[in-house]
């Protein structure tokens, strides 16, 4: 079931992206979902990433390496950007987001890292009030 809530909610974001105003949205639904789902979110993100520059008509497979790289820095440096750890997961988020606009839009603009600043707490505080069973606690303990 909640992999049929996944799939609708990255394709209204593929196509909010791709059609109605240029806003990295996907790039944080797949931030967040590397930060809370382990099971095949490359693939999640590499068929998103293909339709994403498909409704966009960009080149294709630029979205798709992009969205490859973030999963797998997220899952690379998963303790770092665990869901409890804000600070971190912000400043990951800031950074993919400025070097995403500046590689597929050409250019930074301060509203597009407020907003999605701003959409990614929420999103984030959302996912982790309501869904805590979701939250990975793989956390080494030496006795």
């Amino acid at each position: 079931m909640i992999r049929i809530i996944l799939a609708i909610i990255l394709f209204m974001g593929v196509l909010l992206e791709s059609t109605i105003f240029p806003f990295p949205l996907t790039l944080i639904f797949f931030m967040l979902m590397a930060a809370f789902w382990d099971d095949n979110i490359a693939l999640w993100a590499f068929i998103a990433g293909l339709a994403l520059d498909l409704f966009s008509g960009k080149i294709l497979g630029g979205n798709s390496v992009f969205f490859l790289a973030i999963v797998w820095i997220s899952q690379r440096y998963r303790m770092k950007l665990h869901p409890a750890n804000l600070y971190y997961q912000l400043i990951f988020m800031l950074l993919s987001v400025i070097i995403y606009s500046s590689l597929i839009y050409k250019s930074v603009e301060i509203w597009k890292l407020l907003g999605a600043t701003v959409c990614y707490a929420i999103i984030l505080a959302f996912l982790r009030g309501f869904f805590p069973q979701l939250e990975r606690h793989g956390r080494l303990i030496v006795e």
